[in-house]
């Protein structure tokens, strides 16, 4: 287990959807706004530590190898901490597997204050940490985080999608870029369809992994399909073409 401190969370440095169930952030100033008593106390912390560091951890290591009751206590109290914290996951699984590492933290605190004497703070920190757990789990969806991203790409780009342009459905020109897919100007449109070739290269640009997304959204049933292909047969232009079709309520779902 390794802890950092930075200016930005270690997740932003990356898109990819697993580091986000392998690390917990806890984002924003842990001392409030900037003062006059909040320089002054976080001088007195920055004085404390440095006097006093590097003491707990050998005496934990110690307990953990003298201590009789030692194993039995870490392998019974992992299992319980273990229950509690994956029961607040709600089967959610990247909370699930981050609930392992709060377990993890929450036995080391029962050592530290039960069976080492270090005095407890005045505020139990894990209910922080397991608020982290939770942005967490809102900011590893990448599949809706994707979705998201390609309805704003879409509608950047609504004069290229066939069936955006005014005058009768069937008559827009084609653009002079091209055709990205195809997508109702009605108010009530049921679906966006685009070009697989397109989406792909989209989500790339972005750095998704676009097979990733795509079995996602196909495991969530938001994409239309028919029976053999993940894709459908929509008209654009003059042509039928396959397309990936995402269903208005699956965007409708991501808001």
């Amino acid at each position: 287990m390794l802890l950092s401190t930075g200016e930005a969370p270690a997740t932003s440095f990356t898109e990819d959807g697993g580091t986000r169930a392998r690390t917990l952030c806890v984002w924003g100033s842990p001392f409030g706004g900037a003062s006059r008593e909040t320089a002054a106390a976080v001088t007195a912390i920055s004085a404390g530590i440095n006097l006093h560091f590097g003491h707990a951890g050998p005496r934990l290591l110690q307990w953990l190898l003298d201590a009789p009751e030692a194993t039995a206590f870490v392998v019974g109290e992992h299992e319980a901490q273990l229950t509690r914290w994956t029961g607040l996951a709600n089967g959610n699984p990247v909370a699930s597997r981050l609930a392992q590492h709060v377990a993890a933290m929450a036995v080391a605190q029962r050592i530290l204050h039960e069976k080492l004497g270090v005095p407890e703070p005045e505020a139990d920190p894990l209910p922080l940490l397991w608020q982290a757990v939770i942005q967490s789990t809102v900011e590893s969806d990448r599949p809706a985080d994707a979705l998201r991203a390609v309805l704003s790409w879409a509608t950047s780009q609504q004069r290229r999608f066939w069936g955006q342009l005014k005058g009768a459905p069937g008559d827009d020109d084609a653009h002079h870029a091209g055709w990205l897919g195809a997508w109702s100007r009605q108010a009530a449109w049921p679906s966006l369809a685009i070009l697989p070739t397109e989406l792909k290269s989209f989500l790339a640009r972005e750095r998704y992994d676009a097979e990733a997304v795509l079995r996602a959204w196909e495991d969530r049933g938001w994409l239309k399909r028919d029976a053999e292909h993940r894709t459908a047969k929509v008209t654009v232009g003059r042509r039928k073409e396959r397309c990936i079709v995402i269903t208005r309520a699956a965007i409708d779902s991501v808001g």
